[in-house]
């Protein structure tokens, strides 16, 4: 093989792999500043459902958490939200019981239901999914998210919170 066609192939090797460099890097990079974005305090809520409403997220039902126990889920309905919370652990019934007391307060309808989602404290319960029918508009939603947050799981304006799909 002549000197000239190794030059050749080693070019092409070199090219071949700082590509491949440069595209690993620029996807650890994307991630990051995906994840980033992916997290929300109580000031972006009200954009977040602007556009959960206007159709222009990944799905028409998404979780908004700040840990394990806190997980929200929102499911639009053509111009207002309704809102889910899944008890797949023990610690999460407290926290059910005192949205249940809430939503009652406020005059919605609750429909306890499941996803056969199992529990995960005993493998052999499924987990309960209580829909809160509120049917809140724009205007409604964001408050109402906010005071459930911060009365009932005890989140601020610092706390953040990443999407869930």
């Amino acid at each position: 093989m002549s000197s000239s066609r190794r030059f050749v192939i080693f070019v092409r090797f070199f090219v071949l792999v700082s590509v491949l460099i440069i595209m690993y890097y620029h996807q650890k990079k994307a991630s990051k500043i995906k994840k980033k974005l992916a997290q929300l305090t109580f000031n972006d809520f009200s954009q977040f459902f602007k556009k959960l409403i206007a159709n222009k997220l990944q799905s028409n039902f998404i979780g908004l958490a700040s840990s394990k126990l806190d997980c929200l889920w929102f499911v639009t309905r053509k111009n207002y939200v309704n809102i889910e919370y899944e008890v797949l652990e023990e610690a999460q019934k407290t926290y059910a019981k005192k949205l249940l007391n809430l939503a009652e307060k406020e005059g919605f309808e609750v429909v306890k239901t499941s996803y056969k989602n199992k529990m995960i404290d005993t493998e052999d319960e499924e987990a309960i999914v209580y829909q809160i029918e509120c049917k809140l508009t724009l205007a409604a939603i964001t408050p109402f998210v906010e005071k459930i947050y911060s009365t009932i799981f005890l989140c601020n304006e610092n706390t953040f919170f990443s999407l869930k799909f």
